[in-house]
């Protein structure tokens, strides 16, 4: 795919346990034109709660991020869908070029 899209993250931690669920939609459901994960070193979100590899009882539950692309109305069918089907942590967006 080339021409004006859409990039959009969305934060978890994996304690949320839904990083399959999503992977699954998005490939399956949604078919963006890709998607990777990140998993965190470090982070902390709106509950405050700092989640580290230095912690070990925390080191279960590191942020990730689901990075995916995508036409703008796919990108922003899929992050309603989210908003309805879970809670994540934040979903941002932004327009992008693909070559």
């Amino acid at each position: 795919m080339s021409g004006p899209g859409k990039i959009a993250r969305a934060y978890f931690t994996e304690g949320d346990k839904m990083l399959g669920i999503v992977m699954e939609y998005l490939h399956n459901q949604a078919k963006v034109s890709g998607a990777t994960v990140l998993r965190g070193y470090a982070g902390f979100g709106k509950s405050g709660v700092m989640h580290s590899m230095n912690i070990p009882q925390e080191a279960v539950n590191l942020p990730i991020i689901v990075e995916f692309i995508d036409e703008a109305s796919k990108v922003d069918a899929v992050i309603q869908h989210f908003k309805e089907m879970f809670s994540p942590g934040h979903i941002i967006s932004w327009p992008v070029q693909m070559d």
